[in-house]
């Protein structure tokens, strides 16, 4: 996790929040998912059932807010911070 949040840069801060962040949720899914493999603990396993599902929806957010902040970015007029058109 901590070797692809290092490689995750964005092309400003918020960006490079946002793709960090997608793969600390990643993280913490496989770590769930390891867990639900060789832990009988009830309780436990509930805690990282609930983590998985939270960490689904996070992802999939952050998603959605990168590909529209890059989509935006991309109807600015090259070095302006301007929309085009």
């Amino acid at each position: 996790m901590h070797l692809a949040m290092s490689r995750a840069n964005g092309a400003d801060p918020s960006e490079t929040f946002a793709l960090k962040m997608i793969e600390h949720h990643r993280g913490g899914m496989a770590i769930s998912e390891v867990l639900m493999q060789q832990n009988p603990d009830p309780e436990l396993r509930q805690m990282a059932e609930k983590t998985m599902t939270m960490q689904r929806q996070e992802i999939a957010e952050l998603e959605q807010w990168v590909a529209e902040h890059r989509s935006g970015a991309a109807a600015q007029a090259p070095g302006t911070g301007q929309p085009t058109g």
